[in-house]
């Protein structure tokens, strides 16, 4: 909250990148222990369909407040959006305290840092949890870095960026709660195949499309694709972990987000040094099906049994 009224008050490019690392190191602290909270919350029946509600009202939020910040920024300016951030976030911390969440539960720290990293890798079946959870976080990269590239080299209209970014996650919106329910009930393995699948060949049939405006619609319905996987594949870590493991290996676990994302940027703007900028969709659809492999060989879990 602190951070951001001093975005507001302090534009200075110096204050922004000090900020902006304050932020992410906080952020990844916040993701880290809500996730640890929410897991000691939900009962072990009910974890996929808990982060499928949690991982809906988030995408909702990424749905409405783009269009309650564009609104105030156009019409009252920059400034004000990040006031209005830092009141949302003080609305926030006074619910949390508010809601009286109850988190006494003590545990043994290891001392050596890579410990945990170390003995993370040592089981096959964290090992599976962790390449499925981070192909969705590979996916958003071409969503949100190369497909508004992508739109301006084009020629297009800003607004078509902001009309796609927020068409994707509609489906999200209308599908992860379900998909989560559903995957406590059935199972996770087929809707990581399927989700994968649906991302991988969406993929490769953009590359045959010239057509913009259907392109943009295929990476559209493929959402719910990715509606299968975003609320399953981290209950899906904590179901194949013991309730001791998960301070333990939860953070190691949330590596897998970042170091996807960081490939998914990286890669394709070698790729791009080489080929024409068509040529990610072959490599991002490819990359999908690799993940629906992988998740093929992953061991079956449903919660409700």
């Amino acid at each position: 909250m602190i951070s951001y009224l001093l975005f507001a008050f302090f534009p200075n490019i110096y204050v922004i990148i000090a900020l902006g690392i304050l932020i992410s190191i906080i952020g990844s602290l916040r993701i880290t222990l809500f996730g640890i909270i929410i897991r000691d919350k939900t009962k072990d029946c009910s974890v996929a369909k808990t982060e499928g509600l949690i991982y809906t009202l988030s995408n909702l939020s990424w749905l409405v407040a783009p269009v309650i910040a564009g609104f105030i920024a156009s019409k009252y300016g920059i400034k004000e959006v990040f006031i209005l951030s830092a009141m949302v976030l003080l609305i926030t911390s006074i619910l949390f305290r508010f809601f009286k969440i109850k988190d006494n539960r003590k545990t043994k720290v290891d001392k050596n840092l890579l410990t945990p990293i170390k003995e993370f890798f040592q089981d096959k079946k964290r090992i599976y949890a962790y390449f499925i959870g981070g192909g969705i976080d590979f996916w958003w990269s071409l969503i949100y870095i190369y497909i508004p590239i992508y739109i301006f080299e084009l020629g297009l209209n800003e607004k078509i960026i902001g009309y796609f970014l927020g068409a994707v996650v509609i489906p999200l919106v209308l599908t992860e709660y379900y998909f989560g329910k559903k995957a406590g009930k059935k199972g996770f393995k087929k809707l990581f195949i399927i989700g994968y699948s649906v991302l991988g060949i969406a993929a490769i049939s953009a590359f045959f499309i010239s057509n913009i405006y259907l392109i943009l619609l295929i990476l559209i319905l493929a959402s719910f694709g990715a509606g299968m996987l975003e609320p399953t594949t981290e209950a899906y870590f904590f179901d194949v972990i013991t309730p001791k493991q998960r301070d333990k290996f939860y953070g190691p676990y949330n590596t897998t987000a970042d170091l996807n994302a960081f490939l998914g940027r990286a890669l394709p703007a070698v790729i791009l040094l080489i080929f024409p900028f068509r040529a990610i969709f072959i490599f991002f659809g490819v990359a999908m099906l690799i993940f629906a492999f992988i998740s093929s060989r992953a061991k079956e879990v449903i919660e409700k049994k």
